[in-house]
């Protein structure tokens, strides 16, 4: 291996390992149980689950999914958490979307994250009702306005556990607002997945590296 491409690739490996350490898993409550390590739910991101309860917790120091404790800060604005156990479920998966946190009724509540380093991420919210399927949850991260809620339907679903969000962190926040979608009842948010995207100048130092490198190993002309 040339000594650029090993370089290169020492530079991916470190951009890899710095988004792991400002990404997150978390599960709120924790009457269901904590998932373990291994289980990347939706998102497919495995490693340390965080388990907060906003009746006891407050304000949380966040642990990246590989170990680190980061200064990345968790603080919730939203109702007592609340267990809403569904059949179907069973293991890990049980134990992030059978438990939650509860929002005031229908007024619009909210948990942050503040400490972010500042990027591109993309967000798993968890809002799965279990056995209370008529009940939806409408979530609200920027300008981006998602509903969740439905019935288990054996694995996780789209628009039924949880909505994705692509977001950009410039202040080193993120809020994510929620309410019920159904007049009369209560919102729930099982937890998140918070995951930091690489910058792509990693990448694009690569394929420079291996232009350059072509460009050296070419024939001089004459």
């Amino acid at each position: 291996m040339t000594q650029s491409k090993h370089i290169a690739l020492v530079s991916v490996a470190s951009l890899c390992s710095a988004a792991a350490a400002q990404s997150f898993n978390v599960d709120f409550a924790g009457q269901a149980g904590t998932p373990g390590d291994s289980f990347g739910a939706a998102a497919g991101q495995a490693g340390i689950w965080n388990v907060f309860d906003p009746a006891t917790d407050g304000l949380n120091q966040m642990t990246s999914i590989s170990g680190v404790l980061t200064d990345a800060v968790l603080d919730f604005s939203t109702g007592p958490a609340a267990l809403s156990a569904d059949p179907g479920t069973s293991g890990d998966v049980e134990a992030l979307l059978d438990d939650g946190v509860l929002g005031l009724g229908d007024v619009l509540t909210s948990f942050t994250v503040a400490g972010l380093q500042n990027g591109a991420y993309s967000l798993v919210v968890y809002a799965f009702t279990g056995g209370n399927a008529g009940t939806q949850t409408t979530l609200f991260v920027g300008d981006d306005m998602q509903s969740v809620g439905g019935a288990w339907s054996g694995d996780f679903e789209e628009s039924v556990t949880h909505a994705t969000f692509d977001l950009l962190v410039r202040d080193g926040r993120l809020e994510v607002g929620f309410v019920a979608s159904v007049f009369g009842t209560s919102g729930i948010v099982n937890g998140f997945q918070l995951t930091l995207i690489p910058a792509p100048a990693g990448a694009a130092a690569f394929g420079l590296l291996g232009v350059l490198g072509l460009r050296r190993r070419r024939p001089s002309a004459g």
